[in-house]
Formats: structure tokens, C-alpha cells, sequence
């Protein structure tokens, strides 16, 4: 009996201690404008207009405090153009909605948004008049190099629209962390499909930006890593393009 009881005590006790672990592991997260810290990539595509392609590549500085600066180049219908140091607002909330605001007009809402992995993602869509267009923050952990590139790569690049001479395309991309790359690639242009197969080169500076060039010398994308290179977003510039281009390391 004594044995049967001290069983009882100690399933009992497991008992509760899984509980408390349960009720511990489904608590809702919660967040704040502190919930964001530090260097994003950020990857924005959709349409800003009736035929207007928009794509943006860039790097955003969030304070912890509710300011954004970000730099970035953008592709609007295929022409190409940079800004440094523009300003936001933005307002997280306890249950880690929220929203990104014009500096200098914080009644002017530019997006809608929702902290992911803890404060190590942003996803959002922007609610401007006539815009539809979806972005995406990224955390950059710490520093880079080339060797933070290392390995293969599951590629997906495109637009986003079907539009005359946009490429979509499916592949693998692998990088050998030392500034070469290899890509393998099924590929749609106008409807036609081919297998698209190159080599080139790549930069990454510590920042954790960088460049990809092919084997004709010619820079074809500007490429951010993010999570310490487990992602890479990147923005095609080839000349009429507003392609945004996604890296994730394969397990």
C-alpha cells in the first residue's frame, strides 16, 4: 500500500508539472515597440497602380522605440532608384499587431503589420490608397562574410504578376564561401519554359549585404542575408525587372 501510494504521489506530481509546462508553452507571446531592435532586411513587391510593378530591396534600422531608417533600392515598372535614411514610425501592440507610419504624418498608416519569431520578423501589408504590395522584415544577426554563404540554396524568383518578359523561376543556387556560386534553374519567360543553368560570382560585405554577378562580369542582384545566413533576399537588376529573389539554406 505504501508503495501503491508513493506511485500515486509521483504520477500525481508529473501530472501537474506537465501541466504547468503546457500552460506555459501555449501563453500568448506578447510585444512592444522593443520587441524591434536592431538591422532588417526588408523585401517589399506587388503594385503601387493600375500596371505600376514596384520592388524593393533594402536594409531597415528599427530603434526599439518606435523609429524606422531605412535604405533601400527600388524597381518601379523596371527603373531602377535608391533612398537613404527614410524615415518611419511605427506601433506594436501587446498582441503583436501593429502598424508603420509616415514620420512625418503619423496619421498616415503605410502598412498593417505582424511581429513574427519573437521579434526576429515583420510581415505587413500595405494599406495606401491604390497600393498592393506585401513586405517582409528580416532580422541580420551579427556579421557577415562570404563564408556566411555556404552551400545550397532552394531559389524562387519572380515578380509576383503575370506581365510581358517576367521571369519566374524555381531552382537551387549554391555557394561555395569563398565568392562563387553556381545556379540551377526551371525558368518561365512569356509563357516559354526552359532550364536556365550559370555560374557567377558573389560579394558580402559585413553588413550582410552584398552583390551577385554572372559569368559576363554583369551585376545582376543586390542580395541581403538574414538569420545568419540560413535566408537571402535579393532584388534582380536586370534592366525592365522588378523581380525579388528568395534564398533558404537547405537542412
Amino acid at each position: 500500500m505504501k508503495i501503491a501510494g508513493a506511485w500515486a504521489g509521483a504520477v500525481a506530481l508529473v501530472l501537474f508539472s506537465v501541466a504547468c509546462k503546457s500552460t506555459d508553452a501555449v501563453a500568448p507571446e506578447t510585444c512592444s515597440n522593443a520587441s524591434l531592435h536592431g538591422l532588417f532586411a526588408v523585401a517589399s513587391q506587388g503594385q503601387t497602380g493600375p500596371g505600376v510593378h514596384f520592388a524593393l530591396l533594402g536594409v531597415s534600422n528599427f530603434d526599439g522605440r518606435g523609429n524606422i531608417s531605412t535604405t533601400s533600392t527600388t524597381s518601379t515598372n523596371g527603373v531602377f532608384t535608391t533612398a537613404s535614411a527614410v524615415a518611419e514610425t511605427y506601433q506594436i501592440n501587446a498582441d503583436c499587431t501593429g502598424t508603420i507610419m509616415s514620420a512625418s504624418n503619423p496619421l498616415n498608416v503605410i502598412a498593417d503589420v505582424v511581429v513574427t519569431e519573437g521579434g526576429l520578423g515583420l510581415i505587413g501589408l500595405s494599406v495606401s490608397n491604390l497600393f498592393n504590395v506585401g513586405v517582409d522584415y528580416e532580422a541580420i544577426e551579427g556579421t557577415c562574410s562570404k563564408a556566411t554563404l555556404n552551400g545550397t540554396y532552394t531559389l524562387e524568383q519572380g515578380d509576383g504578376i503575370a506581365r510581358p518578359n517576367a521571369v519566374h523561376a524555381i531552382g537551387e543556387e549554391t555557394f561555395d564561401g569563398n565568392g562563387n556560386e553556381t545556379e540551377h534553374a526551371n525558368t518561365v519567360r512569356n509563357a516559354v519554359a526552359s532550364v536556365f543553368d550559370e555560374k557567377g560570382t558573389y560579394t558580402l560585405a559585413s553588413d550582410c549585404t552584398g552583390t551577385e554577378t554572372d559569368n559576363a562580369n554583369v551585376n545582376f542582384a543586390n542580395v541581403v542575408a538574414v538569420h545568419s545566413g540560413h535566408e537571402v533576399f535579393g532584388l534582380s537588376l536586370l534592366a525592365g525587372a522588378s523581380e525579388t529573389i528568395h534564398l533558404v539554406h537547405n537542412p
